[in-house]
C-alpha cells in the first residue's frame, strides 16, 4: 500500500512539474491583429472550402496542414476591419510560406518568403493593408502552427491642435502640431470669426503654411484639418492675423535742401528729414502731373513781428536739388 502511495505522490509531482510551454505556444503569438480570428483556408486567396481557428489561438500544439500551390488547402487568409499599417509578421511552421497583403481594391501590396519559421518577429512597414494571407511554396505538405499580423487599423486622423497665426508683410505664416496618420493638411480661412471657411489649401504634407494671399490691414481666421485616404478630421482652433506693412521709424536727423533755380540761384533750407521727405515726395508727384505747382517752405527764423514766412518754390522753376544729411548731436 506504501508503494502505491508513493508511486501515485511521485506521478503528483512530475505532472506539476511539468512546464506550460509545453502545452501552450512557446513563443507568444498575442497582441496581433489575427488574435483569435478565423482564417479562411482554400485553394487561392479568393476561393475557400475552409474556415480556422487553429492558427490563431496562441498554441503552437495546434495547426493546419496545408497543400503545395494547386491542392485544395494551399492558401489561407484573412480580411480586417479596415485598412491597417502593418508592423511585423509572425509564422510557425515547418517550411517557409509566402506571405501577402491586399488593398481594399484586392491587390496584391506586398509579398514575401518568410524564411523565420520558428515565430520570429518580421519587421515590415506596409500602409493600406486590407487583406492578409499566406501560402504553401514549398513541394511537398507543410504544417502552420500559428500566424499573425502585428500593427495597427488606419484611421480618420484626430483633429490638429495648437494652430498658430503670426502676421507679416502681406502674408500669414501658419503653423500647427503633427497628428499621427495624416498624410495631408487642408488650411481653411475666413473674414469672419467662426464664420464660413474657404479652402486655400489641400496638398500640404507639412505642418506649415504660409498665405500669401491676403491684404494688409484686413484679418484673417484660419482653421486646419488633417486628411488621409480615410476621410477628414473636425478643424483644429482658430488663429487669426492681421498682415501689416512695416513701419518706418522716423529719422530725427535733419539734412541741408539746395534748390538750384533754372536762372542758377540757389535756395538752401535747413530741414528736418521728415520736412525733406515731403518735399521729395511732392517734387515726384508733380513729376508725374500730379500735386500743386509750388511747394512752400515754412522759415522759422527772422520772424520778427510777421506771423510767419514762406518760401513758395515752383516745379516748372527747379533745375536740380541736392540733400545733405547728417547726424543731430544731442549736448
Amino acid at each position: 500500500m506504501r508503494k502505491i502511495v508513493s508511486s501515485l505522490m511521485a506521478f503528483m509531482i512530475i505532472s506539476v512539474l511539468i512546464p506550460i510551454s509545453s502545452v501552450f505556444a512557446a513563443n507568444d503569438f498575442s497582441g496581433g491583429l489575427l488574435d483569435g480570428k478565423t482564417l479562411l483556408t482554400g485553394a487561392s486567396y479568393d476561393y475557400f472550402e475552409r474556415s480556422t481557428l487553429r492558427l490563431t489561438d496562441n498554441n503552437e500544439s495546434t495547426g493546419e496542414w496545408f497543400y503545395p500551390v494547386g491542392g485544395t488547402l494551399s492558401f489561407a487568409s484573412y480580411t480586417l476591419s479596415g485598412p491597417a499599417t502593418i508592423t511585423g509578421i509572425k509564422i510557425n511552421s515547418t517550411a517557409n510560406f509566402s506571405v501577402s497583403f491586399f488593398n481594399s481594391s484586392n491587390v496584391e501590396i506586398y509579398k514575401s518568403t518568410i524564411s523565420q519559421s520558428d515565430g520570429t518577429l518580421v519587421p515590415v512597414n506596409v500602409t493600406g493593408v486590407s487583406k492578409v494571407g499566406f501560402t504553401n511554396i514549398s513541394q511537398t505538405g507543410q504544417t502552420v502552427n500559428e500566424f499573425n499580423v502585428y500593427g495597427a487599423i488606419d484611421a480618420i486622423p484626430s483633429t490638429p491642435l495648437n494652430l498658430a497665426a503670426t502676421a507679416g508683410n502681406s502674408q500669414v505664416f501658419l503653423s500647427w502640431d503633427s497628428v499621427q496618420g495624416a498624410t495631408s493638411y487642408k488650411v481653411k480661412r475666413s473674414l469672419t470669426q467662426n464664420g464660413s471657411y474657404s479652402l486655400i489649401s489641400s496638398a500640404n504634407s507639412g505642418t506649415s503654411y504660409t498665405d500669401n494671399s491676403v491684404t494688409n490691414g484686413v484679418k484673417y481666421f484660419y482653421v486646419v484639418s488633417a486628411f488621409n485616404s480615410l476621410g477628414e478630421s473636425f478643424n483644429s482652433n482658430e488663429a487669426s492675423a492681421t498682415p501689416t506693412a512695416p513701419v518706418t521709424p522716423p529719422s530725427f536727423n535733419r539734412a541741408l535742401l539746395v534748390i538750384t533755380l533754372v536762372n542758377g540761384l540757389e535756395n538752401e533750407y535747413d530741414l528736418s528729414m521728415t520736412e525733406v521727405n515731403k518735399f521729395i515726395n511732392w517734387y515726384n508727384g508733380r513729376a508725374e502731373g500730379t500735386g500743386s505747382e509750388v511747394y512752400a517752405f515754412n522759415k522759422t527764423f527772422n520772424l520778427a513781428n510777421f506771423l510767419s514766412r514762406k518760401d513758395y518754390i515752383a516745379f516748372s522753376k527747379i533745375e536740380t536739388f541736392e540733400v545733405s544729411e547728417y547726424s543731430v548731436v544731442t549736448p
